[in-house]
């Protein structure tokens, strides 16, 4: 299994809002990513969904997000494998994809 911190950056001009996702190898995080979550709306929402026990189902976590002033500390945020940024045009990947 492999967790993946997903970060978005927010509407506000210092907001990064992240969440963490655990998925098994498969359909990859990044098609997952590209395919459903291809705008910013999209992929804000999927953030205000909060965490996720995989990309199927919400976690037993609370809905919440996390939201961090700069993308350096949502980085660092919590260990994972994958990093997932949607900068507001694209998606960019770090890690194990």
């Amino acid at each position: 299994m492999n967790r993946s911190v997903v970060i978005v950056k927010g509407p506000k001009r210092r907001e990064y809002a992240v969440i963490r996702i655990h998925w098994i190898y498969g359909q990859t995080l990044v098609d997952w990513l590209r395919t459903e979550y291809n705008t910013w709306v999209k992929a804000y929402d999927l953030i205000c969904q909060g965490h996720r026990s995989t990309e199927e189902e919400l976690g037993p976590y609370p809905k919440e997000h996390e939201v961090f002033r700069t993308l350096k500390e949502a980085e660092a945020w919590c260990e994972h494998l994958t990093l997932a940024y949607y900068d507001g045009k694209r998606w960019k990947f770090k890690g194990e994809v």
